[in-house]
């Protein structure tokens, strides 16, 4: 069973370290690490942009997991790609 948010406020800071991290984030959560509005994660949810899984009708989540492969086929390289033709010639 989740621990309501006032049950959480209550705990230590040593008991917090010890509980698991969830497998399914709330879309307050999921626009955090995005460092979106939650407005933005629900219209990426609509359009399929985003993973998710519907609990209810009002209960949506997103699995933490395939919020983290989103990521990381979305990782842009800063390495800078070999354009041919820019190289100088002797």
């Amino acid at each position: 069973m989740p621990v309501r948010q006032d049950e959480y406020d209550r705990l230590s800071p040593n008991m917090v370290n010890a509980m698991p991290e969830p497998e399914l984030l709330r879309i307050e959560i999921c626009a955090a690490i995005l460092n979106v509005s939650r407005t933005t994660c629900y219209l990426m949810v609509a359009r399929g942009e985003l993973p998710s899984i519907r609990l209810s009708q009002r209960g949506l989540r997103v699995p933490r997991r395939e919020l983290n492969e989103w990521i990381e086929r979305r990782l842009v390289s800063a390495r800078p790609t070999s354009i041919e033709g820019t190289g100088s010639s002797g």
